[in-house]
C-alpha cells in the first residue's frame, strides 16, 4: 500500500539540509556525502526536478550566456527549461563547473537516494514526505505566486496541465484584491493554476 506524500515545507526541507551540514561538521560516520547531499537536495528545492533528473544534471546543462538550466527527463523525455535568478545562480556557483554536478549523488541509484532521504525522515520525525514532495512543494509554490500553468509544466517537464495541476493540489492561494493584482500584472490573460 502505498504512502501518500505531500509537498515537503521549508522548514522540513531547511531541517533536512541543517542535518546534512551537520553531520559533516561533527564527523558522523558515512557522513561523507552530506555536503553534497545537502547541496542535492537544494537543487531539487530550487528546480522541483525528479530525483533522478537532479542526479544527473551536469555542468553542460547550465547556459549561462542565458541564465537557463535545460535537460530532458529521463522518465518522459519531455525538455525541462528554468531561468536561473540571482538566488539560483548564487547557489549553482557551489556547484563544479565541468563534468556532474553531484557525482557521487549519481552514481547512487534511485532506490539508495531515496532509502539516503527515508532515512533523514525518519530521523527527523517528518511524515509523508519523499524526494518526490519536491516536486509538489516547487507547483504549490508557483502556484501560490501565480506563475503561468505553462512556465510549471516547462519547469516541471509535463505537458500535461492535469498533471501539473495536480502536482499543486493541496496550495493555499490568497486571492488579491483587483488593484493589488492589476498592479503586478498588467497585461494578464495568462491561464493561472486554479486552487483545488
Amino acid at each position: 500500500d502505498r504512502k501518500v506524500t505531500r509537498a515537503i515545507t521549508q522548514k522540513e526541507h531547511e531541517d533536512i539540509v541543517a542535518y546534512e551540514r551537520e553531520s559533516v561538521r561533527t564527523g558522523r560516520s558515512k557522513a561523507e556525502l552530506g555536503i553534497e547531499r545537502a547541496l542535492y537536495y537544494e537543487l531539487l528545492w530550487h528546480t522541483g526536478a525528479a530525483q533522478i533528473d537532479g542526479a544527473n544534471l551536469k555542468a553542460e546543462n547550465i547556459d549561462w550566456s542565458r541564465n537557463r538550466l535545460g535537460y530532458r527527463r529521463q522518465k518522459t523525455g519531455e525538455k525541462c527549461l528554468l531561468g536561473i535568478g540571482s538566488d539560483f545562480e548564487e547557489f549553482l556557483r557551489q556547484l563544479p563547473s565541468e563534468g556532474f554536478l553531484f557525482p557521487q549523488m549519481t552514481a547512487k541509484s534511485s532506490g539508495h537516494r531515496a532509502a539516503e532521504f527515508n532515512r533523514r525522515r525518519k530521523l527527523l520525525e517528518l511524515e509523508g514526505v519523499s524526494l518526490h514532495s519536491y516536486r509538489y512543494s516547487w507547483a504549490e509554490r508557483a502556484a501560490v505566486v501565480g506563475m503561468p500553468l505553462r512556465w510549471a509544466q516547462a519547469a516541471l517537464g509535463h505537458s500535461s496541465r492535469v498533471i501539473a495541476q495536480a502536482y499543486a493540489r493541496k496550495a493555499e492561494i490568497a486571492c488579491p484584491l483587483p488593484e493589488d493584482y492589476r498592479q503586478g500584472h498588467e497585461g494578464g490573460g495568462e491561464v493561472r493554476y486554479a486552487a483545488a
